[in-house]
């Protein structure tokens, strides 16, 4: 690839890495209750508005605007600037986060879904792929030591759950039966409907009010029932579905086999068939889930959010299911006819009507909202997008591709990765969110799928020497730092926590003490070493990048360069250069060796050895603005003066910098920005970066765009 084409592709890949910062981000924003606090403002609201509303510390604010700019970026809410500052708007898709939205209210599916728990079992991809004892259980079973009706069965867990589901049956249910097709199909039952799985009776209880004639019962476990809240016209029954389901007219099945695998779905629906007579009595059995790939003009969102769904329930063994795979259990089953009424926009089983709302502020069209629940729930399970892409380097697919000449089917991917044959149609899955979201490609063979490296997957083949980009994915996504941002209502509120990075919050030691020893610093070090050869043979190709240090005369030293990757690359292609890197004593003891580049220990804060040119790549973005003067003061007083050559280069990210950006540079810069506040970090915008370069006492600086997000800063004294 050319250098243009390896850093778009970097983009791309930290696109993909950080997706789950998305997931986090509406998850704290509705922990944090901002939609209700924007809502009560009258639809518009200040940071100080929504500090005041929330309980968020005003200490506080300069992180709410941070998380609010991941929340804008990505659509969720709105922005405008005033005279005053930003001021924060609802969008559709905010507007179904809205505690008074009432029955149009999604924003307790978010905390079922967005659930740590749920997020863990997706980590556990690889030994359950690969391991034999491991393969035989659920990805939650793995990660969790029981199964997700074990774990909901009692507790907070299962009235977390129970409210996401009711959330789900009443916007559904709702839209449904106010639609024709919804309409027609319940409006024309007679006698008796059988709810099963249906929870505390949301679905029952639409039905019942929309059509006082259909009797209703519910089906659930016993635990289930008897949390369940009184309702007019609606019985309860404690059973377990796959022993028996009583006798009725028609059974309703709404998001319940999607939860399970092929074997149980025959289970069910045999026992569905014994409950109802026949058909011209008018027996059904009325089945409301995902077809995926039923829509022909399908946008990419509604696309992405069908694989994305069927990811998610891999961790629980669950599937969203094409129409040939729901029609093998319909016969199996003993069923001899089905029909598909696509009732539901883009695939997605939910829709809604205008009237769930008399507030003006929170009315939307059916249309508009049907296409924000499509974009909520993009948001809610990217977190998928990123724990599917560590599955996939974990088990060295892109490698696997890449023995193969650059074309594998399942079974060659199998057979080089060490996949069990028996998860074949689980890998097919896994393959789907991939190849959806653009990390690898896929051509239909007479023998089935054939998969392709694209130019982001190239990135992480091992045999890919300085651009293999595999150690950062498994530095960046991983369960410490996810940890981290399911904390940020606690640092947001809680005063003693405010005062520590959301990782310190998680976790009781700061990501410099956790990395100091044992596998999750060698972990780190290896990403950061990674992406400085990536970054610095990208950067030392470009025209702009070569200039600059091609210019550089005599000494440089890599500020905290880690293991020396950066230094090694600058003194490779210029080798008049004398390079030195500084970095802590426990880093440079682990230090593999280099030529031309010599490694001191000792701390920046303290004290940084004299050169012409000091080098800070991706360092000022881990520490926050007072600690980036400390360490730029250590800097300044390194370095000559400036007709002398003396000069500070910085390699990091500046936020909105470049006018011509797509979204994906655009996202993956705040979204970056969002993983940052995990440790206390920040990536800046132009000002920002000014305001501290003026306080360090330095006066001048140039920025130098580069096809990646991280410019080039020159400062100098």
């Amino acid at each position: 690839m050319s250098t243009d084409e390896l850093l778009r592709a970097q983009v791309e890949l930290y696109h993909h890495c950080f997706a789950f910062v998305k997931s986090l981000a509406v998850n704290a924003a509705t922990d944090l209750s901002i939609p209700d606090a924007i809502h009560r403002r009258g639809g518009a609201a200040t940071l100080s508005d929504v500090a005041a509303e929330t309980g968020i510390l005003p200490t506080k604010l300069s992180s709410l605007r941070r998380l609010m700019r991941v929340l804008t970026t990505s659509g969720v809410f709105s922005v405008v600037d005033d005279a005053g500052g930003p001021v924060y708007k609802l969008t559709n898709v905010s507007r179904l986060l809205v505690g008074t939205g009432g029955r149009a209210n999604l924003s307790p599916v978010v905390g079922a879904f967005v659930s740590p728990f749920l997020v863990a079992a997706l980590f556990s991809m690889r030994e359950w792929f690969t391991d034999e004892r491991a393969a035989a259980m659920s990805p939650f079973e793995v990660a969790n030591g029981r199964t997700i009706w074990e774990t909901i069965a009692v507790g907070r867990s299962g009235e977390i759950f129970n409210a996401g589901m009711a959330a789900d049956s009443r916007f559904t249910m709702d839209s449904l039966l106010r639609e024709e097709y919804g309409g027609a199909v319940f409006g024309a039952l007679r006698g008796l409907l059988i709810d099963v799985g249906g929870g505390h009776g949301a679905a029952a209880s639409a039905i019942t009010s929309a059509f006082p004639h259909v009797k209703c019962t519910v089906l659930d476990l016993p635990h289930v029932v008897a949390g369940a809240p009184a309702h007019d016209n609606v019985t309860f029954v404690a059973g377990d579905m796959f022993d028996y389901i009583p006798p009725a007219d028609v059974v309703l099945l709404k998001w319940i086999l999607h939860d399970w695998n092929d074997q149980d779905c025959v289970k069910i629906l045999r026992q569905c068939k014994k409950a109802i007579p026949a058909r011209d009595e008018g027996g059904k059995v009325i089945v409301i889930d995902m077809v995926v790939g039923s829509g022909e003009s399908q946008g990419i969102v509604s696309t992405e959010t069908e694989v994305l769904l069927d990811g998610f329930m891999m961790c629980m063994d669950g599937i969203e299911r094409e129409e040939h795979e729901w029609r093998k259990i319909f016969v199996e089953s003993g069923f001899t006819d089905y029909k598909i009424t696509r009732c539901i926009e883009q695939g997605i089983h939910i829709n809604t009507m205008a009237s769930l709302n008399e507030q003006d502020e929170l009315a939307m069209s059916t249309d508009e909202l049907l296409q924000a629940q499509v974009e909520l729930y993009h948001h809610c399970f990217a977190f998928v997008k990123s724990l599917a892409l560590k599955a996939a380097t974990e088990l060295r697919i892109p490698d696997a591709i890449h023995r193969h000449g650059g074309a594998a089917t399942l079974s060659d991917l199998a057979a080089e990765t060490g996949i069990h044959l028996t998860k074949l149609s689980s890998l097919r899955r896994l393959m789907r969110v991939l190849t959806t979201s653009g990390v690898f490609s896929v051509v239909d063979d007479v023998a089935g799928a054939v998969y392709k490296l694209t130019r982001v997957s190239r990135l992480l083949v091992g045999a890919g020497g300085h651009a293999n980009l595999s150690p950062v994915v498994g530095a960046f996504v991983s369960r410490s730092f996810v940890a981290a941002l399911f904390s940020m209502h606690k640092g947001f509120t809680d005063e003693r926590a405010a005062a520590l990075s959301f990782y310190e919050v998680a976790h009781g030691s700061t990501i410099w003490e956790t990395t100091a020893a044992g596998r999750s610093g060698e972990i780190f070090n290896a990403a950061m070493a990674a992406d400085s050869r990536f970054t610095m043979d990208n950067l030392l190709r470009e025209e702009c990048g070569g200039s600059i240090f091609r210019a550089v005369k005599g000494s440089l030293v890599d500020v905290g360069g880690g293991h020396g990757a950066a230094a090694s690359a600058i003194a490779r292609a210029f080798p008049h250069i004398k390079c030195t890197v500084l970095d802590l004593p426990h880093v440079v003891a682990g230090a593999p060796a280099h030529d031309n580049v010599t490694f001191i220990a000792g701390d920046m804060f303290d004290y940084i050895p004299p050169a012409d040119v000091v080098l800070l790549k991706w360092i000022l973005h881990d520490w926050k603005d007072e600690d980036c003067v400390k360490i730029l003061r250590r800097c300044k007083e390194s370095i000559p003066a400036r007709d002398a050559g003396g000069k500070v280069i910085i390699i990091d990210t500046v936020i909105g910098f470049g006018g011509s950006q797509g979204i994906v540079s655009k996202e993956t810069e705040v979204l970056l920005d969002g993983f940052m506040m995990c440790v206390d970090g920040i990536e800046r915008e132009e000002l920002e970066w000014r305001k501290i370069f003026l306080e360090a006492g330095f006066t001048d600086y140039k920025i130098t765009a580069t096809m990646g997000i991280r410019p080039i800063i020159e400062l100098c004294p």
